[in-house]
């Protein structure tokens, strides 16, 4: 017998269908093309957008592979696990609020022991988001960046005499705090001691990759805007004994 899905399902219904499936149901969003008997079709409109949703019997499928094995580890992979290997991890996220004026200035606070502590610097930190991990003397830092920039001048109020102990000719930075709480955020200091240095000596690097990755947005966005994606077709089936 033809299952019907129905008449009159609204857009949202589309979502709401997938989530309220049984555990039991599979559900496979159009890729490769396996050949399915088609129990039931129906296009939900969107605005410009269409999404097909195709109820099939249940197929029969193939056994799940075994895992492929792990990859030896390379030379360089185990180096760098015996360097790292007395040192402590920490995990640091770091927000940046960069302002571009005149002169790039970066706002920077990160939490240790439930504190915040802040710092002004003079790097562009956009140009420090491809970093992974960092790697001081005694630490592994793990690192997680929260950029955002913002065209023009850095806020009056904000930091104006600490601006001046800046160095304009090397990338430097200022702590915001007491002689007290600079001890208490050893931590984060670490990370920027490097970070600062990583930035002085791969400056002009990092400046390319940053163009690079800007342009390669645009052209990406670009693409998007003349090529836009299929319509997507999601089919789906309800494994013997599910509910319906």
């Amino acid at each position: 017998m033809k299952i019907s899905l129905g008449t009159g399902w609204p857009l949202c219904a589309c979502a709401s269908l997938l989530l309220a499936l049984p555990a039991a149901a599979q559900v496979s969003v159009a890729g490769s093309k396996p050949k399915f008997d088609v129990l039931a079709r129906k296009v939900e409109k969107h605005g410009d957008h269409t999404v097909t949703l195709v109820r099939v019997k249940p197929p029969i499928l193939p056994k799940t592979p075994a895992p492929a094995p792990q990859p030896e580890p390379t030379a360089e992979e185990q180096a760098i696990a015996v360097r790292r290997a007395g040192k402590s991890y920490e995990s640091i996220a770091l927000t940046a609020d960069v302002y571009v004026g005149t002169h790039t200035v970066t706002e920077l606070s990160w939490m240790e022991e439930g504190v915040t502590y802040r710092a002004l610097s003079n790097v562009d930190f956009r140009l420090l988001t491809q970093l992974a991990d960092v790697e001081t003397k005694d630490s592994v830092y793990l690192w997680f960046p929260f950029v955002c920039a913002a065209e023009g001048e850095m806020p009056d109020g904000i930091g104006t005499d600490d601006l001046k102990k800046l160095n304009p000719n090397h990338a430097d930075y200022v702590f915001l705090g007491s002689a007290k709480e600079q001890k208490s955020a050893a931590k984060g200091l670490d990370l920027l001691d490097y970070m600062h240095a990583y930035a002085q000596l791969n400056r002009e690097k990092l400046k390319g990759d940053l163009a690079k990755r800007e342009a390669d947005e645009l052209a990406a966005e670009e693409k998007r805007k003349n090529s836009p994606p299929p319509s997507p077709v999601i089919t789906f089936w309800l494994e013997t004994g599910a509910k319906r």
